[in-house]
């Protein structure tokens, strides 16, 4: 890391992730550090003054780094507090904002994003964060229309003011050939978003790119991070079988389970890897 240290920060903030073990909570966290790296590298330091607006915050696991080193974070979410394993929403947002380390910088939103963008969203946001949350949305289309309402209300009220786009997300390859069943399972639980899966709206970052550029963002940088070292990969694997095994409406025989089922195979038993993450960073066009 350019200007902190990431074991200290690690040492301090995975005990407030939302992860079942300390292993989960440390791995998760050191990932989440070094999406920060790559949108911020030698400028980290512009975060301490900075207000941050998170769409897609979930339980707070990019929230907490956020948090922790910006002045203000303003996490939006629609989903219930009910939602989320092994914590819910609810749970995770209430520790943390009882935590002495992050809590007072966090306004919990429970809004749909395009909604409180158009109704809400004031002149003070310098950055705006999507993580690991692009996935989630409901379609391409919604994530246009989200895009364009932000640009809307960041070119209204920018007065000399930048505000930056920074996104992180999957990026449907892989460096570590023991990645490639998550990029299969991916695949397979995007074939029916209504499964109950993690994934209802694939994207690859040159599609993300175009349609931000399409409503106005401009790319001013772009990094992958190879090989992160969380379990995501496993973990979306597992619930692809499960969904297959319990017949909900992933088919066992389409060729992306089949496909999932060979590279699982022919790992042999060894640990299933997670795919390469691709970071972008965006301005709006002059």
């Amino acid at each position: 890391m350019a200007t902190y240290s990431m074991e200290e920060a690690v040492v301090t903030l995975q005990p407030l992730m939302s992860g079942e073990s300390t292993f989960t909570n440390a791995s998760q966290l050191r990932h989440r550090l070094r999406i920060l790296d790559t949108w911020f590298g030698e400028q980290f330091s512009a975060l301490s003054g900075a207000t941050v607006l998170e769409l897609g915050c979930g339980q707070g696991d990019m929230t907490v780094p956020l948090a922790y080193y910006a002045k203000k974070v303003l996490a939006v979410d629609p989903a219930s507090l009910s939602y989320g394993s092994p914590m819910t929403l609810g749970q995770a947002q209430k520790r943390l904002s009882e935590s002495k380390e992050v809590g007072v910088k966090i306004q919990w939103i429970q809004q749909d994003s395009i909604e409180y963008i158009e109704s809400a969203l004031g002149a003070d946001v310098d950055y705006v964060v999507l993580a690991h949350s692009i996935w989630y949305l409901e379609s391409e289309e919604y994530l246009a229309r989200l895009l364009g309402a932000l640009h809307k209300a960041v070119a209204s009220v920018r007065a000399g003011k930048e505000t930056k786009l920074l996104i992180a997300e999957w990026g449907l390859r892989y460096s570590d050939p023991a990645a490639e069943p998550h990029v299969l399972a991916a695949k397979a639980q995007a074939t029916n978003p209504k499964a109950g899966g993690n994934v209802c709206n694939i994207l690859t970052p040159a599609r993300i790119q175009s349609l931000a550029e399409s409503v106005g963002w401009a790319l001013d940088g772009e990094t992958w991070i190879e090989s992160p070292d969380v379990e995501d990969g496993q973990w979306e694997v597992e619930l692809t079988r499960t969904l297959a095994l319990e017949e909900k409406v992933i088919d066992r025989d389409q060729a992306d389970f089949l496909e999932l089922e060979r590279a699982v195979e022919d790992l042999c038993g060894a640990k299933v890897g997670s795919m390469d993450v691709w970071t972008g960073t965006f301005r709006i066009s002059q």
